[in-house]
């Protein structure tokens, strides 16, 4: 029993401690943005697990909108009911086994187009990883695999050709992009940025930060550097932070050149 409170003890600790490690490293990040908490004018659909925010302006628009939603995993919960405002909805996974799963829960013709593919900087072929086979929520990009023993081949669908593909340059502001592709977000940011390309809306979960070992210092303090670099020239850009939750970073896109 003793021994049992004293592994209890120590796990708690350890998750203290990554807590403690990932509200500094966001702050760090973020600095003042850090404290901004989501609008009034921003609603959450999904479960706990899998769900997102949205701006109810986006939601009730009568204008055709479209929702890209990179990294399905298992948890659909945000796609379906962000369907039900009449988004459509374009699904990227790399896993075949994922889609299996989503045919047994949706109709065929919920999606305007499905990739079986993992979104990334270039159209091609690409090493993933994960710990257990029988999961197909966490393919993990190779920068940040760490000791993840099972490795595979995935087609990937660069972003450019995406972005060409759906001809999102003649109807941006009416595209929420939404990316949670383990780690792979860091090339696709960078390509977003190198090629200017314009969401109304970006949603990201940083998991080039969040999956970082807490005991890699110095790789957690390079990639400090980069997302800090990240968020500094999406502003240059155009696209301003809303809020983020945790690791799930919100912005949306103020064309700099149009004047209100």
């Amino acid at each position: 029993m003793a021994i049992g409170y004293k592994k209890y003890c120590i796990m708690k600790l350890k998750h203290s401690f990554v807590s403690l490690q990932n509200k500094l490293t966001l702050l760090i990040v973020l600095r003042r943005d850090y404290f901004k908490s989501a609008p009034s004018s921003f609603l959450r659909l999904g479960s706990h697990w899998g769900g997102w925010w949205v701006e109810s302006s986006f939601l009730y628009n009568s204008e055709e909108r479209l929702l890209i939603s990179a990294g399905l995993g298992g948890d659909i919960s945000f796609e379906t009911e962000i369907a039900n405002y009449g988004v459509k909805i374009i699904g990227i996974d790399p896993d075949p086994k994922c889609h299996q799963y989503i045919n047994t829960i949706v109709h065929k013709d919920f999606f305007e187009k499905r990739y079986i593919a993992a979104l990334s900087k270039f159209s091609g072929m690409k090493t993933l990883y994960k710990h257990e086979e029988s999961n197909f929520d966490s393919w993990t990009d190779e920068k940040i695999a760490g000791d993840r023993p099972i490795s595979k081949e995935f087609e990937t669908i660069g972003i450019i050709d995406l972005y060409s593909n759906l001809s999102i340059s003649k109807q941006y502001s009416y595209v929420y992009f939404k990316m949670d592709v383990e780690g792979s977000e860091e090339e696709v940011l960078h390509s977003i940025l190198e090629s200017q390309l314009k969401f109304g809306y970006l949603a990201v979960e940083f998991d080039f930060l969040s999956l970082i070992s807490a005991r890699s210092l110095f790789v957690r303090v390079d990639k400090i550097r980069l997302a800090r670099l990240y968020t500094s020239s999406l502003y240059e850009m155009g696209y301003r932070l809303i809020f983020h939750e945790d690791f799930n970073l919100y912005w949306k896109f103020e064309d700099p050149f149009i004047t209100p």
